[in-house]
């Protein structure tokens, strides 16, 4: 019990500790009872091994998909934001209703909130953009923006779903490990 919860957050430390007993007990060829412990510990070693990996290059993955995410929405408030409402300035003046109506809170819902949220705004904004057909080339570029932003933000929530799934099995294989190494005290 005292391996499993020592070493259940601690992937790497399970690994290290697995990979010590799977070559202490076959370090030598001619103890018949160690090479027998040897034999059947290498398979729970092994698939600690191939659990870890597989959980690395996940946690790797998302973390490409979270940048990606996140430049997207760097890119909202920094570039597409300010370029749009520039846009939209040349139509209508904004002290107008109409310019009021696109971008009630002018600037605000698109450069701090959640990630939702600005997205969200977004969406709320390509809708609006329907009303007005002299920024048909605005909202083609916000609509196009929007799906972006929605892919990416799916993405990132699916391979944080897909890194938990292979934490799960991460976690099962050092339990299976620690149980391992304890019956090879019996």
């Amino acid at each position: 019990m005292f391996l499993k919860n020592s070493t259940m957050k601690s992937y790497k430390k399970a690994l290290k500790i697995s990979e010590y007993h799977d070559l202490k007990i076959s370090s030598d060829p001619h103890d018949t009872f160690m090479m027998g412990l040897a034999g059947s510990y290498h398979a729970i070693h092994v698939l600690l091994d191939n659990a870890y990996v597989a959980w690395e290059s996940q946690k790797n993955n998302q973390i490409g998909k979270t940048s990606n995410l996140v430049n997207l929405l760097t890119e909202l408030s920094g570039t597409k934001i300010p370029a749009w409402d520039n846009q939209i300035q040349i139509i209508f003046n904004k002290k107008s209703d109409d310019y009021k109506s696109i971008l009630p809170k002018f600037r605000k819902p698109f450069q701090g909130g959640g990630q939702l949220d600005r997205i969200k705004a977004v969406g709320a904004l390509n809708n609006i953009l329907t009303g007005y057909p002299a920024l048909s080339a605005v909202k083609t570029d916000v609509d196009a923006f929007y799906t972006q932003l929605n892919t990416s933000y799916n993405n990132q929530k699916q391979n944080i779903d897909m890194t938990v799934n292979e934490s799960t099995a991460v976690e099962t294989a050092i339990s299976n490990m620690a149980d391992a190494q304890y019956k090879n005290l019996d």
